[in-house]
Parts: C-alpha cells; sequence; structure tokens
C-alpha cells in the first residue's frame, strides 16, 4: 500500500545522508549533518524558501550503482507526488576534474608498458599528453554538442558514449604507434 507523506527538509537531509552512505562515488560529495543542506552541500539545490530539495546535479562524481530504498528515491517520489518539478539526477556532463582525471589515465596507457604498447609502442610523455587531450577535446565536444540536440536525461547515455569514443581514439593512437 502506497502511503502519501510530505517530506520536510529534515526527512531529505536523512535520505541524501544515507544515499552517500550506500552508494559508491568517487569523490568525496562533502555532505555532513552538521551543515547546511541549501547553502553547504556540493551539488544540492533546495526551493527559493529553502524548505525542501529542488535538484541535486552531481557530475563527474562517479556515482556506481543502483538507488537503494528510502535514499534519494524517497525524495523523488515525495517530490513526483506532491506536483513540484520532476526531480532528478545529472551526470553530464563530467567536471573539470573528471576530464582531466580521464586524460592523465589515457596519457598513463600511452607511455606504459601494457599489452598494447608491447605491439605497436610507447610514446614519450609529451606526445601522450597531447594526444590524450585532443582524443579528450573533441569526445567531450562531439558529445556535449550531441546531448544539448538530443538529452537523454541524466546523462547516462552521454557517459557511455564518450567513454567509448576516448576508448576508440585512445585505440586508433596506440596502433599508429609513436612518432
Amino acid at each position: 500500500m502506497f502511503h502519501q507523506t510530505i517530506a520536510d527538509l529534515h526527512s531529505e537531509k536523512q535520505a541524501l545522508l544515507d544515499f552517500a552512505a550506500t552508494v559508491h562515488h568517487g569523490h568525496k560529495v562533502n555532505w555532513y549533518s552538521s551543515t547546511s543542506i541549501c547553502t553547504s552541500w556540493v551539488g544540492v539545490t533546495c526551493s527559493s524558501n529553502g524548505s525542501h530539495v529542488a535538484s541535486v546535479m552531481l557530475p563527474g562524481v562517479g556515482l556506481r550503482g543502483s538507488l537503494p530504498p528510502n535514499t534519494i528515491g524517497f525524495i523523488a517520489m515525495e517530490l513526483n507526488s506532491q506536483n513540484r518539478a520532476p526531480f532528478s539526477i545529472k551526470i553530464w556532463p563530467p567536471s573539470q576534474k573528471t576530464r582531466q582525471t580521464l586524460m592523465d589515465r589515457m596519457t598513463n596507457n600511452l607511455t606504459t608498458k601494457s599489452i598494447f604498447t608491447q605491439k605497436y609502442g610507447t610514446l614519450d610523455q609529451k606526445e601522450a599528453e597531447e594526444n590524450a587531450k585532443r582524443i579528450e577535446d573533441v569526445t567531450f565536444a562531439t558529445e556535449n554538442l550531441h546531448y544539448k540536440k538530443e538529452p537523454d536525461g541524466d546523462g547516462g547515455f552521454a557517459i557511455q558514449v564518450y567513454a567509448k569514443e576516448c576508448s576508440n581514439g585512445l585505440l586508433d593512437v596506440l596502433k599508429r604507434g609513436p612518432g
């Protein structure tokens, strides 16, 4: 049986704390029970009167897994049951920190020993960094344009295409080899 209840800021705060405690995220979100959810929490926006959570945007945080019961899904259900604007989590676009981490990892893949570099050769640091930046810049720009034309909701599809195309670009550079 479904019981409609009215969420308050305190219960929404607790639901988000439970969410952060149970869903893996690569980067710390800095949500603490002792701080104000409406003024201090990264990615959280409250209503204009500060009475409830209006949105949560965590691009580049590295969320993985499913939504645990009685956490953020509770807020979404409450928001929708009260005819407020739909609640959503956006993971596109990735943060600059996430983009830089990806470039660093691609650079590492181009300069260190692996099954691919044994076959095709490793690049020097400068050449690897230039290629990683080019791959990421072109892929991000292309996918960002596509996302703006045809948003996919939370950005999940955009992130998948972005990761796949960066990997394809990396393989192309590896196959070309140094020089």
